[in-house]
């Protein structure tokens, strides 16, 4: 089986989080709604079994409003993670909408932890 035809996968691993570009914001579009906040703006760095690995915004802006992924722990997660079926080829092509429903389901998993 060839790595281009295997898709779903466990053993991803979360490599890196960096957040070098973490600083404080401007949100909003109008005079009524803007304001300043703290963003990490966390780029987070997955690697495959193979050694593929691919870089995923942890955040998404929309419209003025800052979207971060909240992962309580780093750490957790990645532990978690390696051990999940995960769709490579959905991680890369969405990016932060699939890594968004990764989040969900670790917190899902460990919200009783």
């Amino acid at each position: 089986m060839t790595r281009e035809v295997l898709k779903s996968m466990l053993g991803i691993k979360l490599v890196d989080v960096d957040t070098s570009n973490a600083r404080t914001e401007q949100t909003g579009t109008c005079e009524l709604c803007f304001g300043t906040q703290w963003c990490d703006n966390p780029i987070l760095t997955f690697e495959n079994p193979y050694g593929d690995r691919v870089k995923i915004d942890g955040y998404y802006w929309s419209w003025g409003d800052y979207l971060e992924l909240e992962i309580d722990n780093y750490l957790n997660f990645s532990d978690w993670l390696p051990k999940q079926d995960v769709d490579w080829n959905m991680l890369n092509e969405d990016g932060y909408e699939y890594l968004a429903d990764l989040v969900y389901w670790y917190r899902e998993e460990n919200e009783n932890d």
